[in-house]
């Protein structure tokens, strides 16, 4: 059975589930067997998903799925059954101060003891309740909480007065794609199918900032009928940060600068084209080049390549047959300026362009001698830091270890990529090929990243033969085994991570590599003696040595620096936590020729 909600009467526990009200002893050792409960004849063998115990009565809730307003809320008291209340959706029963507290679908009730008086909380403000739980304030009855549905935790002071305690996250869970740039973090919500047709989500898009969420849906007085719907990808201009571009798979490319709308560009002022007969203006990935022209794909369009150039002109380029009117997803730039474009179920298209013209341009897929991909369906594609491009696919993960030579006109170049071999278990395979990957990003130890449609996410050697962790809904605090984008703060080496239930993040070890002692500092500092995480030292050379001491010249600990930066777990060599007191961080790198020293306060 599913357990919905449980009560405690002092003596029995009680659990409301999918199919009736079960009885147990709550002195019973072996609650977690099946045979210490008992179905309670007083109620139905129907879904329950609300009960609570007060003032010598049973509330139990019936709850009717699919039929709005039909719910029976019943009390057993004194060994008899009776209807309490009925014809609506109700959520939670909870208790106090002789009073009884029901979250209904769009309203909490307050019920007094003898329930021949009733109380409403129907909005809060101007703003419409929609709760889901409310409890009293243990020491003050004009106090109720309400876990609300749109609007996050509620105060409300004798019915009427109302504060929200909004928490610092993002307003809805969707992460179809994540980009973090310049100390910034910018989730795009919207998405497409299999088929690649529109979601139809409004639900905007997110940012992160200065340890602050904050989410935008946009709407336009001054053009109503554009809706801002299917927000698919964004990129942040790194000479301006306020500035991002957002494409749509809908209306086109929308310009926000401040959390604003500024501009919304189509069919009507750019080059971007419509979907032949309709009105949908679909622009899949984005990306600027060195020079800070943003390009971009556009699917289902005669010319498909598009920029709009850092002067604010536009141009746009025809591929041929193979990539003309194909539907296309995500783009990619390369440090050489070669353009990666995304096929829906067609591998990739690579395009050169020298001063805006179009120079060379071929279409990749899984065939010998062209590309040799393990799969046409691609979903990532990023460079590492030593120039190779790693490719995901719905097969695992191929490389190209010379881009730049794969346009060339040279016969014997061989232009495939390169599946890595693993030995998994005792038998070779490639690498993550029974996994369908769905992004990849880089780490400041030329680690990758690849997120999988249904395996969780992976972290792999530069070289890609060793797996250093494997994370899971299983085994670590992720949501979902259901990646769906990944974005890098490669300054902070913070890992962002969208699933398909929500946003969460992993600080990793690496930061981007430092070739240079650059505002050295540890934090968390001082490390308070609850804090059990791990300490990080950022702003040191990439791969230096890292030894901490106590003030007396001991070493309790050393290491090198990943990246930019060094962790400590707070330990000593033995295991044992270190001290209370202050410890010295030295980094030194490789010839010797630089040091530096910082210090850490640590209290246990």
């Amino acid at each position: 059975a599913n357990v919905f909600d449980i009560a405690f009467d002092g003596s029995n526990i009680y659990a409301a589930t999918n199919v009736g009200v079960f009885k147990a002893d709550y002195s019973n050792q072996f609650l977690n067997f099946f045979i210490s409960w008992s179905r309670m004849d007083e109620f139905s063998a129907q879904p329950f998903n609300a009960i609570y115990f007060y003032e010598g009565g049973l509330y139990a809730n019936r709850r009717i799925e699919n039929v709005f307003g039909a719910d029976t809320l019943y009390v057993l008291k004194d060994g008899e059954r009776s209807i309490f209340d009925q014809d609506n959706v109700f959520h939670s029963i909870e208790g106090g101060h002789g009073k009884l507290l029901v979250s209904a679908e769009s309203f909490v009730i307050i019920y007094n003891a003898a329930n021949d008086s009733r109380d409403f909380i129907f909005s809060y403000g101007d703003e419409p309740a929609m709760p889901r739980n409310a409890v009293f304030q243990d020491n003050d009855p004009d106090y109720v909480w309400i876990a609300d549905f749109k609007f996050g935790l509620i105060r409300t002071f004798r019915l009427f007065t109302s504060v929200p305690f909004t928490p610092n996250g993002p307003f809805h869970n969707e992460a179809f794609h994540i980009h973090a740039e310049a100390g910034k973090v910018l989730v795009s919500s919207g998405g497409y199918d299999n088929a690649l047709s529109p979601s139809f989500n409004q639900k905007g898009f997110y940012t992160f900032e200065n340890n602050r969420w904050l989410s935008k849906s946009f709407d336009n007085p001054d053009n109503p009928q554009i809706k801002f719907t299917d927000i698919v990808s964004g990129v942040i201009n790194a000479a301006d940060p306020a500035e991002i571009y957002l494409s749509s798979w809908e209306n086109g490319l929308i310009l926000s600068k401040n959390n604003s709308f500024i501009t919304l560009f189509d069919e009507n002022n750019s080059e971007l084209n419509p979907i032949t007969q309709t009105t949908q203006v679909r622009v899949g990935g984005m990306a600027y080049d060195e020079q800070g022209n943003l390009w971009m794909s556009n699917s289902s369009s005669p010319t498909p390549l598009v920029v709009k150039k850092k002067d604010g002109t536009w141009q746009s380029y025809a591929l041929g047959p193979g990539i003309n009117n194909q539907k296309l997803k995500g783009l990619f730039i390369d440090r050489s300026g070669l353009i990666w474009i995304i096929i829906d179920n067609g591998g990739l298209a690579l395009v050169e362009i020298e001063n805006f013209e179009l120079k060379k341009f071929r279409r990749l897929n899984n065939l010998s001698g062209n590309g040799n991909l393990p799969n046409n369906t691609v979903n990532a594609v990023v460079q590492d830091l030593d120039g190779f491009v790693w490719v995901g696919t719905a097969a695992g993960v191929a490389v190209f270890y010379s881009p730049d030579n794969i346009l060339d006109d040279n016969p014997g170049f061989n232009v495939d990529a390169q599946l890595i071999i693993v030995n998994q278990g005792g038998f070779n395979q490639f690498l993550l090929q029974a996994e369908e990957v769905t992004t990849a990003a880089v780490d400041g130890a030329n680690r990758k990243w690849f997120g999988t449609a249904n395996g969780g996410l992976f972290l792999i050697s530069p070289d890609g033969t060793q797996t250093v962790n494997h994370f899971t809904a299983e085994n670590s605090p992720l949501f979902s085994n259901t990646i769906l984008s990944l974005g890098l703060d490669q300054r902070s080496g913070e890992l962002f991570i969208g699933t398909d239930k929500g946003i969460l993040s992993y600080r990793g070890t690496a930061t981007t590599n430092g070739n240079r002692f650059e505002d050295v500092y540890a934090f968390p500092n001082p490390v308070n003696k609850d804090y059990n995480g791990p300490i990080t030292i950022k702003g040191l050379y990439d791969n230096c040595d890292v030894k901490i001491t106590d003030v007396s010249g001991n070493v309790v600990f050393d290491t090198r620096a990943t990246g930019g930066q060094a962790i400590w777990n707070g330990n000593r060599y033995n295991g044992e936590r270190a001290a209370t007191g202050v410890y010295l961080v030295f980094g030194t790198n490789a010839d010797g020729s630089q040091s530096v020293v910082t210090k850490i306060l640590l209290m246990n």
